[in-house]
Order: C-alpha cells, then structure tokens, then sequence
C-alpha cells in the first residue's frame, strides 16, 4: 500500500489484494453499480478484478484507481483516480 495523499479528514491510498471485500460491499449496492455499470458476482471476481486490472495498472501507467478512507477510524468511502483506456 502506498499513500498518494493525506490531509485533515482523508486518506487516499493504491489498493492491495486485502480490500476486495471492501469493493464487495460497495458494489452491491444497485444505486452504486447503476452509475458505474460495474456489478459483482462474488469476492473471488472482486479479487480477480483488483489483481489483474486495478493493481496491474500501477506498474503499467503508473497510476490508477485509489482507495479513499474518511479520518481518524479510516471507514471506507469510495475511490477515486484515473483508469486507462485504449485510444
């Protein structure tokens, strides 16, 4: 894990293989998946995902899709970033 900022009330961080639960539970909420068009079946597709794209990404383009964690208990929020796309 790495820290790509901190400031008073958040952190945003690069993903790790541990927070495939955490895309779980965010995805299976319908009003979330309705405006990323991106459900989950099962926290072995979620890890598949977070392996081989979302973590992938860091070394390829050298940036990507961050964890966004609210300060001091760091309770998930959501994530942010940049995902690539061809052309």
């Amino acid at each position: 894990m790495s820290i790509i900022t901190e400031r008073k009330r958040l952190l945003i961080r690069t993903f790790t293989a541990l927070d495939a639960k955490l895309i779980y539970e965010l995805n299976r909420d319908p009003d979330v998946t309705h405006d990323t068009h991106d459900p989950v079946k099962d926290l072995a597709q979620v890890s598949e995902i977070l392996e081989k794209i979302i973590i992938s990404q860091y070394a390829f383009y050298n940036h990507g899709r961050w964890t966004v964690h609210v300060k001091p208990a760091l309770e998930f929020l959501g994530w942010c970033g940049l995902k690539y796309r061809a052309g």
